[in-house]
Protein backbone atom coordinates (compact mmCIF):
# COMPACT_ATOMS: atom_id res chain seq x y z
CA UNK A 1 0.00 0.00 0.00
CA UNK A 2 3.14 2.27 1.10
CA UNK A 3 4.44 1.64 -2.75
CA UNK A 4 1.33 2.71 -4.16
CA UNK A 5 0.92 5.92 -2.31
CA UNK A 6 4.44 6.64 -2.79
CA UNK A 7 4.34 6.19 -6.91
CA UNK A 8 0.88 8.22 -6.38
CA UNK A 9 2.39 11.05 -5.29
CA UNK A 10 5.34 11.02 -7.74
CA UNK A 11 2.74 11.43 -10.18
CA UNK A 12 0.93 14.08 -8.76
CA UNK A 13 4.37 15.71 -8.33
CA UNK A 14 5.48 15.50 -11.78
CA UNK A 15 2.08 17.37 -13.21
CA UNK A 16 2.48 19.63 -10.64
CA UNK A 17 5.80 21.25 -11.48
CA UNK A 18 5.21 20.47 -15.83
CA UNK A 19 1.78 22.53 -15.21
CA UNK A 20 3.88 25.09 -13.08
CA UNK A 21 6.41 25.16 -16.02
CA UNK A 22 3.98 25.76 -18.89
CA UNK A 23 2.06 28.79 -17.13
CA UNK A 24 3.32 32.46 -17.61
CA UNK A 25 1.53 33.62 -14.76
CA UNK A 26 4.76 34.52 -12.40
CA UNK A 27 6.36 36.34 -16.18
CA UNK A 28 9.40 33.90 -15.32
CA UNK A 29 9.25 32.58 -18.66
CA UNK A 30 9.37 35.44 -20.80
CA UNK A 31 11.32 36.92 -22.59
CA UNK A 32 13.51 39.93 -21.15
CA UNK A 33 12.68 43.38 -22.06
CA UNK A 34 15.19 44.80 -24.64
CA UNK A 35 13.36 48.59 -23.01
CA UNK A 36 15.76 49.51 -20.20
CA UNK A 37 13.19 51.06 -18.29
CA UNK A 38 9.90 50.36 -17.30
CA UNK A 39 6.51 51.17 -19.12
CA UNK A 40 3.66 53.21 -17.91
CA UNK A 41 0.90 51.27 -19.64
CA UNK A 42 0.81 47.37 -17.69
CA UNK A 43 -0.50 46.12 -21.62
CA UNK A 44 2.56 46.76 -22.76
CA UNK A 45 3.71 43.40 -22.49
CA UNK A 46 5.97 42.54 -25.62
CA UNK A 47 9.70 43.14 -25.67
CA UNK A 48 9.44 45.34 -28.81
CA UNK A 49 7.30 47.81 -27.11
CA UNK A 50 3.77 47.51 -28.21
CA UNK A 51 2.04 49.15 -25.93
CA UNK A 52 -0.54 52.35 -26.12
CA UNK A 53 1.67 54.64 -23.77
CA UNK A 54 4.45 56.59 -24.04
CA UNK A 55 7.68 54.50 -22.96
CA UNK A 56 8.80 56.36 -19.70
CA UNK A 57 12.16 55.12 -20.14
CA UNK A 58 15.26 57.80 -19.51
CA UNK A 59 17.67 55.94 -22.05
CA UNK A 60 17.79 54.66 -25.45
CA UNK A 61 16.10 52.32 -26.92
CA UNK A 62 18.18 49.62 -27.57
CA UNK A 63 15.88 47.21 -29.41
CA UNK A 64 16.25 45.61 -32.67
CA UNK A 65 12.81 46.39 -34.33
CA UNK A 66 10.37 49.47 -34.96
CA UNK A 67 8.70 51.23 -31.81
CA UNK A 68 5.05 50.52 -32.85
CA UNK A 69 3.21 52.26 -30.09
CA UNK A 70 0.40 54.60 -30.89
CA UNK A 71 2.53 57.21 -29.37
CA UNK A 72 5.80 58.53 -29.49
CA UNK A 73 8.37 57.42 -27.24
CA UNK A 74 9.27 59.34 -24.39
CA UNK A 75 12.84 58.61 -23.79
CA UNK A 76 16.05 61.06 -23.42
CA UNK A 77 17.70 59.61 -25.66
CA UNK A 78 17.85 58.03 -29.39
CA UNK A 79 16.38 55.56 -30.54
CA UNK A 80 18.81 52.64 -31.97
CA UNK A 81 16.48 51.18 -33.40
CA UNK A 82 17.18 48.92 -36.64
CA UNK A 83 13.95 50.89 -37.60
CA UNK A 84 12.23 53.92 -37.27
CA UNK A 85 9.77 54.51 -34.73
CA UNK A 86 6.03 54.18 -36.62
CA UNK A 87 4.35 57.46 -35.08
CA UNK A 88 3.23 59.71 -37.50
CA UNK A 89 5.47 62.63 -35.99
CA UNK A 90 8.62 60.67 -36.78
CA UNK A 91 10.39 61.68 -40.21
CA UNK A 92 12.45 58.76 -42.31
CA UNK A 93 15.61 61.06 -42.50
CA UNK A 94 16.97 63.52 -39.84
CA UNK A 95 19.54 65.99 -39.47
CA UNK A 96 22.61 67.18 -42.23
CA UNK A 97 25.95 65.54 -41.33
CA UNK A 98 28.72 68.22 -40.81
CA UNK A 99 27.68 70.47 -43.21
CA UNK A 100 30.14 73.18 -44.90
CA UNK A 101 27.67 76.30 -45.29
CA UNK A 102 28.66 78.96 -48.05
CA UNK A 103 26.32 82.33 -48.58
CA UNK A 104 26.05 84.08 -51.77
CA UNK A 105 24.40 87.66 -52.63
CA UNK A 106 23.84 87.71 -56.57
CA UNK A 107 22.62 90.52 -58.71
CA UNK A 108 19.36 90.88 -57.76
CA UNK A 109 19.75 91.09 -54.34
CA UNK A 110 18.65 87.11 -53.34
CA UNK A 111 21.03 86.16 -50.13
CA UNK A 112 21.19 82.50 -50.35
CA UNK A 113 22.88 80.51 -47.33
CA UNK A 114 24.00 76.69 -49.20
CA UNK A 115 24.86 73.67 -46.46
CA UNK A 116 25.85 70.70 -47.80
CA UNK A 117 26.88 67.74 -46.22
CA UNK A 118 27.82 64.41 -47.96
CA UNK A 119 25.79 61.27 -48.22
CA UNK A 120 26.26 58.05 -49.13
CA UNK A 121 27.87 56.75 -52.39
CA UNK A 122 29.45 60.10 -53.34
CA UNK A 123 25.78 61.60 -53.22
CA UNK A 124 25.40 64.77 -51.79
CA UNK A 125 22.66 65.97 -49.54
CA UNK A 126 21.73 69.73 -49.42
CA UNK A 127 19.64 72.13 -47.49
CA UNK A 128 19.10 75.80 -48.81
CA UNK A 129 17.75 78.97 -47.35
CA UNK A 130 17.04 81.67 -49.18
CA UNK A 131 16.25 85.67 -48.33
CA UNK A 132 14.12 86.95 -51.58
CA UNK A 133 14.75 91.00 -51.00
CA UNK A 134 13.29 91.98 -54.37
CA UNK A 135 10.39 90.43 -53.54
CA UNK A 136 9.90 92.90 -50.80
CA UNK A 137 11.26 91.23 -47.93
CA UNK A 138 12.55 92.64 -44.82
CA UNK A 139 16.08 93.10 -44.27
CA UNK A 140 15.79 93.57 -40.47
CA UNK A 141 17.22 90.72 -38.43
CA UNK A 142 14.44 91.07 -35.82
CA UNK A 143 12.05 89.82 -38.53
CA UNK A 144 13.65 86.65 -38.20
CA UNK A 145 14.47 86.22 -34.51
CA UNK A 146 12.72 83.61 -34.71
CA UNK A 147 11.14 83.58 -37.81
CA UNK A 148 8.74 80.78 -38.13
CA UNK A 149 8.58 79.13 -41.81
CA UNK A 150 5.20 78.93 -43.12
CA UNK A 151 4.44 76.05 -45.48
CA UNK A 152 4.37 77.48 -49.49
CA UNK A 153 4.16 75.41 -52.58
CA UNK A 154 6.63 78.04 -53.83
CA UNK A 155 9.33 79.19 -52.17
CA UNK A 156 9.86 81.95 -54.38
CA UNK A 157 7.39 84.19 -53.14
CA UNK A 158 8.40 83.89 -49.64
CA UNK A 159 9.98 86.29 -48.02
CA UNK A 160 12.18 83.59 -46.74
CA UNK A 161 12.41 80.22 -47.74
CA UNK A 162 14.06 77.16 -47.38
CA UNK A 163 14.57 74.00 -49.62
CA UNK A 164 16.17 70.94 -49.63
CA UNK A 165 17.37 68.47 -51.51
CA UNK A 166 18.72 64.49 -51.13
CA UNK A 167 20.96 62.04 -53.35
CA UNK A 168 22.64 64.83 -55.32
CA UNK A 169 24.84 64.20 -58.21
CA UNK A 170 25.51 67.89 -59.21
CA UNK A 171 24.56 71.15 -58.42
CA UNK A 172 20.96 71.14 -56.47
CA UNK A 173 17.97 70.93 -58.42
CA UNK A 174 15.21 68.25 -59.07
CA UNK A 175 16.52 66.80 -62.09
CA UNK A 176 20.07 66.09 -59.96
CA UNK A 177 18.70 65.27 -56.71
CA UNK A 178 16.63 61.84 -55.48
CA UNK A 179 14.28 63.94 -53.60
CA UNK A 180 13.15 67.50 -52.84
CA UNK A 181 11.64 68.84 -50.19
CA UNK A 182 10.36 72.16 -48.72
CA UNK A 183 10.15 73.21 -44.88
CA UNK A 184 6.84 73.23 -43.26
CA UNK A 185 7.82 73.99 -39.81
CA UNK A 186 10.82 75.79 -38.37
CA UNK A 187 12.15 78.69 -36.11
CA UNK A 188 15.13 80.71 -38.55
CA UNK A 189 16.87 83.01 -35.56
CA UNK A 190 19.32 85.54 -37.90
CA UNK A 191 21.91 87.12 -35.66
CA UNK A 192 23.87 89.11 -38.46
CA UNK A 193 22.14 89.48 -42.36
CA UNK A 194 24.87 90.61 -44.71
CA UNK A 195 23.80 93.16 -47.69
CA UNK A 196 27.25 93.34 -49.63
CA UNK A 197 30.36 90.68 -50.31
CA UNK A 198 32.27 90.47 -47.43
CA UNK A 199 29.38 91.00 -44.86
CA UNK A 200 28.26 88.17 -42.25
CA UNK A 201 25.36 85.92 -42.71
CA UNK A 202 25.05 84.19 -38.91
CA UNK A 203 22.12 82.46 -37.68
CA UNK A 204 20.28 79.00 -36.81
CA UNK A 205 18.05 76.91 -37.73
CA UNK A 206 16.03 75.17 -35.38
CA UNK A 207 13.20 72.41 -35.59
CA UNK A 208 12.51 72.49 -39.24
CA UNK A 209 10.13 70.14 -40.64
CA UNK A 210 11.14 69.35 -44.09
CA UNK A 211 8.03 67.78 -46.28
CA UNK A 212 8.74 65.83 -49.32
CA UNK A 213 7.70 67.01 -52.56
CA UNK A 214 9.50 65.04 -55.04
CA UNK A 215 11.13 61.54 -55.16
CA UNK A 216 12.83 59.99 -57.74
CA UNK A 217 13.27 57.03 -56.21
CA UNK A 218 11.08 56.85 -53.01
CA UNK A 219 12.67 56.79 -49.82
CA UNK A 220 11.42 59.17 -46.46
CA UNK A 221 8.66 61.04 -46.86
CA UNK A 222 9.74 63.77 -44.05
CA UNK A 223 13.13 65.17 -43.15
CA UNK A 224 13.84 66.70 -40.02
CA UNK A 225 16.61 69.40 -39.26
CA UNK A 226 16.62 69.62 -35.08
CA UNK A 227 19.61 72.41 -35.01
CA UNK A 228 21.87 73.91 -37.82
CA UNK A 229 24.09 76.47 -36.96
CA UNK A 230 25.17 78.83 -40.26
CA UNK A 231 27.94 81.24 -39.82
CA UNK A 232 29.52 82.42 -43.40
CA UNK A 233 31.52 85.42 -45.27
CA UNK A 234 29.24 86.52 -47.81
CA UNK A 235 30.27 86.18 -51.66
CA UNK A 236 29.00 88.12 -53.80
CA UNK A 237 28.49 88.93 -57.60
CA UNK A 238 28.69 92.71 -57.23
CA UNK A 239 31.62 95.21 -57.12
CA UNK A 240 33.28 95.72 -54.42
CA UNK A 241 34.30 98.40 -52.30
CA UNK A 242 35.52 101.52 -55.19
CA UNK A 243 34.70 99.06 -57.99
CA UNK A 244 31.60 99.81 -60.20
CA UNK A 245 29.49 98.94 -63.21
CA UNK A 246 27.73 101.92 -63.70
CA UNK A 247 27.91 105.47 -62.25
CA UNK A 248 25.17 104.53 -59.55
CA UNK A 249 27.60 102.39 -58.03
CA UNK A 250 30.00 106.00 -57.53
CA UNK A 251 29.95 108.98 -55.64
CA UNK A 252 31.38 110.58 -58.59
CA UNK A 253 31.74 108.50 -61.90
CA UNK A 254 32.31 104.79 -63.00
CA UNK A 255 35.62 104.16 -65.19
CA UNK A 256 35.91 101.06 -67.61
CA UNK A 257 38.58 99.36 -67.40
CA UNK A 258 40.59 100.73 -70.14
CA UNK A 259 39.44 104.49 -69.11
CA UNK A 260 41.20 103.54 -65.45
CA UNK A 261 44.47 101.91 -66.70
CA UNK A 262 44.78 105.46 -68.74
CA UNK A 263 43.82 107.70 -65.81
CA UNK A 264 46.31 106.00 -63.51
CA UNK A 265 49.02 105.97 -66.04
CA UNK A 266 48.40 109.77 -67.38
CA UNK A 267 46.06 111.67 -64.81
CA UNK A 268 44.24 115.03 -66.37
CA UNK A 269 46.10 117.63 -64.62
CA UNK A 270 49.67 115.66 -65.92
CA UNK A 271 48.61 115.54 -69.89
CA UNK A 272 50.32 117.04 -72.92
CA UNK A 273 48.47 119.57 -74.57
CA UNK A 274 51.14 119.55 -77.87
CA UNK A 275 51.62 115.88 -79.72
CA UNK A 276 55.34 115.78 -80.41
CA UNK A 277 55.31 114.74 -84.05
CA UNK A 278 51.74 115.18 -84.83
CA UNK A 279 50.45 114.17 -88.07
CA UNK A 280 46.72 113.17 -90.39
CA UNK A 281 48.86 110.69 -92.68
CA UNK A 282 52.15 108.81 -93.49
CA UNK A 283 52.78 111.68 -95.90
CA UNK A 284 53.36 113.91 -92.47
CA UNK A 285 55.88 111.55 -91.18
CA UNK A 286 58.45 112.70 -94.08
CA UNK A 287 59.16 109.51 -95.35
CA UNK A 288 61.11 108.60 -92.54
CA UNK A 289 59.66 104.90 -92.12
CA UNK A 290 57.41 106.12 -89.86
CA UNK A 291 53.81 105.97 -90.29
CA UNK A 292 50.29 108.51 -88.56
CA UNK A 293 49.47 105.92 -86.12
CA UNK A 294 47.23 107.03 -82.98
CA UNK A 295 49.34 108.45 -80.49
CA UNK A 296 49.94 105.51 -77.45
CA UNK A 297 48.85 105.71 -74.29
CA UNK A 298 52.40 106.56 -72.42
CA UNK A 299 52.26 109.67 -74.27
CA UNK A 300 49.82 110.80 -71.83
CA UNK A 301 48.36 113.27 -74.58
CA UNK A 302 45.57 115.52 -73.11
CA UNK A 303 43.36 114.43 -76.24
CA UNK A 304 44.09 110.56 -76.61
CA UNK A 305 42.97 110.41 -80.14
CA UNK A 306 45.77 112.26 -81.87
CA UNK A 307 48.04 110.75 -84.00
CA UNK A 308 51.55 110.63 -84.16
CA UNK A 309 54.39 109.85 -86.40
CA UNK A 310 55.91 106.24 -84.93
CA UNK A 311 57.64 103.07 -85.98
CA UNK A 312 55.37 101.10 -87.54
CA UNK A 313 53.60 97.92 -85.61
CA UNK A 314 55.15 94.65 -86.31
CA UNK A 315 53.05 92.62 -83.97
CA UNK A 316 49.08 92.86 -82.81
CA UNK A 317 50.85 93.30 -79.30
CA UNK A 318 51.76 96.55 -80.45
CA UNK A 319 47.93 97.62 -81.24
CA UNK A 320 45.76 98.36 -78.53
CA UNK A 321 42.87 96.07 -76.84
CA UNK A 322 40.75 94.45 -79.75
CA UNK A 323 43.09 95.87 -82.55
CA UNK A 324 45.10 94.02 -84.98
CA UNK A 325 48.46 95.00 -87.23
CA UNK A 326 48.55 94.79 -90.74
CA UNK A 327 52.16 94.11 -91.22
CA UNK A 328 51.80 95.50 -94.89
CA UNK A 329 51.03 98.77 -94.53
CA UNK A 330 52.41 99.15 -90.40
CA UNK A 331 49.12 100.14 -89.21
CA UNK A 332 46.73 98.70 -86.51
CA UNK A 333 42.79 98.58 -87.45
CA UNK A 334 39.99 96.29 -86.54
CA UNK A 335 39.90 92.55 -86.42
CA UNK A 336 38.28 91.03 -89.09
CA UNK A 337 35.42 88.43 -88.64
CA UNK A 338 33.45 86.22 -89.95
CA UNK A 339 32.12 84.61 -86.89
CA UNK A 340 32.26 85.62 -83.13
CA UNK A 341 34.65 82.56 -82.63
CA UNK A 342 36.95 85.17 -84.93
CA UNK A 343 37.10 87.59 -82.23
CA UNK A 344 38.84 87.35 -79.07
CA UNK A 345 37.02 87.44 -75.27
CA UNK A 346 34.19 90.27 -74.90
CA UNK A 347 34.44 91.31 -78.63
CA UNK A 348 31.45 90.14 -81.25
CA UNK A 349 31.86 89.80 -84.99
CA UNK A 350 29.53 92.96 -86.51
CA UNK A 351 27.62 93.94 -89.34
CA UNK A 352 31.30 95.11 -90.92
CA UNK A 353 32.87 92.15 -90.42
CA UNK A 354 34.88 93.68 -87.82
CA UNK A 355 35.43 92.50 -83.96
CA UNK A 356 33.02 95.11 -82.04
CA UNK A 357 33.03 94.78 -78.32
CA UNK A 358 30.10 93.44 -76.95
CA UNK A 359 27.02 95.24 -75.35
CA UNK A 360 25.39 93.92 -72.40
CA UNK A 361 23.08 95.12 -69.61
CA UNK A 362 24.07 92.19 -67.49
CA UNK A 363 26.92 90.16 -66.34
CA UNK A 364 25.66 87.33 -68.05
CA UNK A 365 25.73 88.89 -71.39
CA UNK A 366 29.54 88.65 -71.20
CA UNK A 367 31.12 85.05 -71.42
CA UNK A 368 33.62 85.18 -67.59
CA UNK A 369 33.12 88.98 -67.63
CA UNK A 370 32.14 91.85 -65.87
CA UNK A 371 29.45 94.19 -67.94
CA UNK A 372 30.38 97.89 -66.79
CA UNK A 373 28.92 100.96 -68.21
CA UNK A 374 26.58 98.70 -71.35
CA UNK A 375 30.10 96.99 -72.31
CA UNK A 376 31.73 93.48 -71.53
CA UNK A 377 35.43 93.67 -70.08
CA UNK A 378 37.29 91.11 -67.96
CA UNK A 379 36.89 92.70 -65.14
CA UNK A 380 34.78 95.44 -63.05
CA UNK A 381 34.96 99.30 -63.71
CA UNK A 382 36.43 101.77 -60.83
CA UNK A 383 35.45 104.85 -59.01
CA UNK A 384 36.79 108.02 -60.28
CA UNK A 385 38.89 109.34 -57.12
CA UNK A 386 40.31 112.34 -56.37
Amino acid sequence: MSKYRLIACVSFCAVALLAAGCSDDDNSKKKTPLDAGSDVSATDTSADDAGSEDDATTQADADTNADTGADTGADTGSDQDAQADASGSDCGKNGLSSPTVEAHLDDNGVLTATAVAAADYGQTDVLVITWNFPAGASIDTADYDPYVLQPTADPSSAKVAVEAYAGCTGEPSTTSCMSYYIATAGDLTVTALGQAGGDQLTGSLDSATMLQMMSNGGGAENWCIEALSFDATITSDGPGEGLCRTDADCSSQCMTPPEFMEFNMCPPQSCEMQAPNACFNDADCGGSGAVCRQAPMEACLCNPEVRTCQPPCALDADCREGEACDTTTGHCGPIGCTTDADCPAHYACGGNNTCERRTCSTDADCTDGKCVKGACFDDFGACLTF
